[in-house]
């Protein structure tokens, strides 16, 4: 072969087609071309780009296949190989030839030059690309894991970004490389772009390099380095550059994050020729303290600045020409002093060239100073937050979960939350920012806490100390074991250190595992400011049909001449100009609240007095509903009119031990096929929860027949379940037992009938107390029962024993009286037998 021909550069996008020569020879021959296009160095079978399909012959000129360039610009290896009797599509490139045929390599040059140089400024948003998916002649190239830059819709941005993927096993080495433009030797430009990684969870690794060609060992010449990028957050990104040639220019954002991490964007990219007087560039905060920041930035031409302006804010909107600089420097360097804690500041800084010529200002810089002592009032609602709010920390002492900030939807609320782990306890603290208190000085304190759950208990501990570690939360301010279902409730208190220090307030969850969630939210503390303190701890102390009895603790400060109690059946709090409709001196810390209505609602509040003109704020409401009258027997209860989980009207609740309580449910199932009371255990601790019926206007020496439905959902886990008549709400079960009934299991219904007699006249309540063992199951109540008992007794307790294929067996318990004999009543038919029924057989009492 005489000549081969070979283009010097190739063009992205361009189709080509090879023309051979042959010289003097003999035979049939085949050729073919490869390009090494991800320069692995290995001429892959899959890189054949052209060949000859019909045979060459000498002395003959030949067209090869045509082929179009690919968007992998760069210099790449090109293998040429015929070969004596092949055909050009069968050849091997890697087949060593022994006789007749040859190899050739070259190097080829891919580039864009059929893009003219754009000139500046350039923008490129990524909003309008080509048919290969990218801008007008752009390019990219990866010599790494994934697949490279590609431009993809960003919902951070809003809009098409360009974007990088992650390799799960191979770090990442993918460069985009914008189109050319002109650049002078010695002249300035600027670059800026906006860039974000997706996810606080990884890390992403961005460099920007500018070169005189689009291939990655032609950028030689770095702009900017931003490794670390972990935020989730759009930063903007402006940088100078001085050119040290005179030519075409690239400018090449390469991504060489490790591998398993996620997305990498870029947007809004500007390049800039600069003139006049240049703005200064890589601002940075450095020594940064809770009042101060030192500044520091370059310049690429500080021969020709008199001065640099500085302007800071704590908004980010930016100066103009005609703002007027907060501080001027002689020197690249500056120090902010008397700024404020925990606080943003943006700065930006533009030289002064002299003779009135200054640049523009910088690119905007953002830092952060230290947390310092809070000023009171102090308030957190958690408001639009993803995360724990600045200058705040949590310490987990456990395995169980962490803190965390979340929406509520129930409550249209954000809120400080705990969710449970299945398998660890929870002990983790949550911490305020850092308070001065002063010695024996008073300060209002109360946040807000919810669960939404009666069967999954949770504790929370609230202290504080000297710093935000559980060893120094010394100073407990409330124990909140077993908080079951509530909707938001505010707790508030007042606190008065012993020592004038600095302190931050804890918020310690110690629920148990495999609970459920504890929410708090409207944390506040500020500066007790009355003249007069405020009573604490208002609470009921006793409740009956007519009247309640509430109780309080005195205030810290003992300013005070006695307390107002004020009253109502509205929940309208009273203001310092409402009358009370009692008082009490000083040393009285209950009131008796006399002549209520029966089954009523009433919310109560108290304050203290120092003097005829002198008041504190008042403290509460407490709210409470009155027992109702009682009433007389027969008694039925079958609860179909409770509002689950809460209890009809005219019935009461006890939780004696650190389990659960009883709530309701419609249709739980097992037989319960209406609304039904039940208990769910608690894994943690033991049942002790006591249902109280209405009070009922019992006879000394009378008679009464108890009737009611039981059954547990279980056909392993057992339930325990006493009844008795009491004279006493909320009190332990431990005499006048009707019933002990200490193996409910089977996941099946059982009606028990029992008689009682109460010795003396009065008022009685029958109580249902489940004292399951932890850990168990669920315990159902319904179709309760309480009349005179008649002469002859119904026996009880009827139940399965065995069945065959033609016979069953039953059993139950016989009455307390003498039996002669027992009527049995069968059927295919579920409708139930009456008086007039006709027994299917009868069998001896005896």
């Amino acid at each position: 072969y005489t000549q081969t021909v070979l283009p010097a550069e190739l063009v992205v996008g361009q189709d080509y087609t090879p023309t051979i020569v042959s010289g003097l020879g003999s035979g049939a021959h085949g050729a073919a071309i490869w390009i090494d296009y991800n320069d692995d160095g290995v001429f892959a079978p899959n890189e054949l780009v052209s060949y000859n399909s019909i045979s060459i012959f000498p002395n003959n000129t030949y067209d090869l296949t045509s082929f179009t360039v690919p968007n992998n610009p760069g210099l790449h290896r090109l293998r040429l190989q015929y070969c004596l009797g092949q055909s050009g599509q069968n050849l091997d490139p890697c087949y060593i030839p022994t006789q007749y045929a040859e190899t050739e390599d070259y190097l080829v040059y891919i580039g864009v030059s059929s893009c003219e140089a754009v000139s500046l400024p350039y923008a490129l948003d990524f909003e309008t690309l080509e048919g290969d998916g990218y801008p007008f002649c752009t390019s990219t190239q990866n010599f790494g894991g994934g697949t490279g830059w590609y431009v993809a819709n960003a919902i951070l941005f809003g809009s098409s970004v360009l974007t990088c993927t992650y390799d799960e096993y191979e770090d990442i080495d993918a460069w985009f490389y914008t189109r050319a433009f002109n650049v002078v030797q010695g002249e300035a430009y600027s670059i800026r772009f906006d860039y974000a990684n997706i996810s606080p969870n990884y890390t992403e690794n961005l460099k920007v390099f500018y070169g005189s060609a689009p291939d990655k060992n032609s950028m030689i010449h770095e702009i900017v380095d931003l490794p670390d990028i972990d935020d989730a957050t759009i930063h903007s990104s402006s940088t100078t550059f001085q050119a040290n040639y005179s030519g075409l220019c690239y400018v090449g954002f390469n991504s060489y994050s490790l591998a398993d991490q996620w997305l990498l964007y870029v947007d809004n990219i500007l390049i800039e020729e600069l003139t006049g007087c240049i703005y200064p560039d890589n601002i940075t905060a450095n020594n940064i303290t809770a009042s101060t920041a030192s500044l520091e930035w370059t310049h690429l031409r500080p021969v020709d600045v008199v001065s640099y302006e500085i302007f800071y804010s704590t908004s980010n909107i930016a100066p103009d020409e005609t703002t007027t600089p907060s501080a001027v420097s002689n020197s690249t360097n500056y120090t902010l002093t008397e700024l404020s804690h925990s606080t943003s500041y943006y700065v930006w800084i533009r030289a002064n060239c002299g003779g009135g010529d200054v640049s523009p200002w910088s690119a905007m810089y953002s830092f952060s100073t230290l947390c310092g002592v809070y000023d009171l009032p102090y308030f957190e609602n958690f408001e639009n937050l993803t995360d724990i709010p600045n200058c705040t920390s949590i310490e987990n002492l456990s395995s169980g979960n962490n803190w965390m900030v979340t929406y509520n939807n129930d409550f249209n609320i954000y809120t400080l939350t705990y969710n449970y782990s299945s398998y660890d306890h929870a002990d983790v603290w949550f911490y305020t920012p850092q308070f001065e208190l002063e010695q024996n000085k008073s300060y209002k304190f109360s946040f807000t806490y919810f669960i939404k759950s009666n069967s999954y208990p949770e504790n929370l501990k609230v202290a504080y100390g000297t710093s935000p570690s559980h060893i120094d939360m010394t100073n407990i301010i409330v124990d909140m074991p077993d908080i079951v279902y509530t909707s938001p409730t505010s707790f508030e208190t007042i606190i008065t250190p012993t020592a004038t220090d600095i302190y931050t307030l804890g918020f310690n969850c110690y629920s148990l595992e495999n609970q459920y969630t504890l929410f708090v939210t409207d944390i506040s503390l500020i500066e007790e400011i009355s003249e007069c303190a405020k009573p604490e701890n208002l609470s009921l102390l006793e409740l009956n049909v007519n009247h309640a009895t509430i109780q309080w603790d005195e205030p810290n400060i003992s300013t005070f001449s006695g307390f107002d109690i004020y009253f109502s059946n509205s929940e309208n709090a009273p203001n310092n100009a409402t009358s009370p409709s009692a008082s009490v001196q000083a040393g009285q810390t209950t009131y008796t609240i006399n002549d209520l209505n029966p089954n009523t609602t009433y919310y109560a509040w108290v304050r203290s007095y120092c003097n005829e003109t002198t008041f504190s704020e008042w403290l509460g409401p407490i709210s409470f509903t009155t027992h109702c009258n009682s009433t007389t027997i027969p008694y039925e209860l079958n609860f179909e009119t409770a509002n689950p989980p809460e209890m009809p009207d005219c019935v009461s609740l006890y939780n004696a031990g650190a389990g659960n309580n009883w709530l309701t449910e419609q249709n739980p199932g097992h037989g319960f096929d209406n609304m039904t009371i039940k208990y769910k255990a608690n894994y943690g601790n033991a049942a002790n929860a006591i249902f109280y019926t209405q009070a009922l206007e019992l006879q000394g020496g009378t008679t009464y027949n108890l009737i009611f439905k039981y059954g547990n959902n279980s056909q392993t886990k057992v339930e325990k379940l006493k009844v008795a008549y009491t004279q006493n709400l909320f009190e332990d079960i431990n005499s006048n037992i009707i019933v002990d009934l200490d193996n409910i299991t089977g996941a099946s219904t059982n009606t028990y009938i029992a008689e009682f007699t109460p010795l003396l006249s009065g008022n009685y309540f029958i109580a249902f107390n489940c004292y399951s063992d932890k850990n168990q199951a669920e315990l159902y109540i319904d179709d309760i029962v309480i009349d005179y008992a008649t002469g002859c007794i119904s026996p009880s307790n009827i139940n399965l024993v065995s069945v065959s294929n033609n016979s069953v067996k039953i059993a139950w318990n016989e009455p307390v009286e003498p039996i002669d004999s027992y009527d049995i009543y069968f059927s295919t038919n579920s409708t139930e037998p009456d008086e007039v029924t006709i027994p299917t057989l009868t069998i001896d009492g005896s």
